[in-house]
């Protein structure tokens, strides 16, 4: 049985846009569009985790709305279990540090992502 690595994921939207960013060509699924988000820290409480990676990643300060669920992946990269959060920005929606932008939420059908992601994908879409 592998050993999940818990990773953190903000789904940040504001007026009709989610927040998302393409991965570094010298990590695994490199050029691949993500969600903010990361491995969480020892003894860090998950949503937490959220709010801290979303920080670090894109500069925005957000907030957790709710928890979205969560989903195992085990693939020859590693074996993830992913924590996603609604979450909003604080504040006034600044320009996220790239290469994390906004994006119509109805343009991530287009974007390939990797395929833990797939899931949190599928809910955001449907209507």
């Amino acid at each position: 049985m592998p050993l999940f690595t818990p990773i953190a994921v903000a789904i940040v939207q504001d007026q009709g846009n989610v927040l998302v960013g393409i991965r570094p060509e010298d990590r695994s699924y490199g050029g691949l569009w993500e969600f903010p988000g990361g491995k969480v820290l020892t003894g860090e409480a998950l949503d937490l985790a959220a709010v801290r990676e979303c920080r670090e990643e894109t500069g925005l300060d957000v907030q957790v709305i709710k928890r979205l669920g969560s989903y195992p992946h085990h693939d020859r990269h590693a074996s993830i279990e992913l924590h996603f959060f609604a979450c909003c920005v604080v504040g006034d929606t600044p320009i996220p540090t790239p290469p994390f932008q906004w994006i119509p939420r109805l343009a991530l059908k287009t974007l390939p992502m990797p395929p833990a992601n797939c899931p949190i994908v599928q809910d955001l879409l449907r209507p």
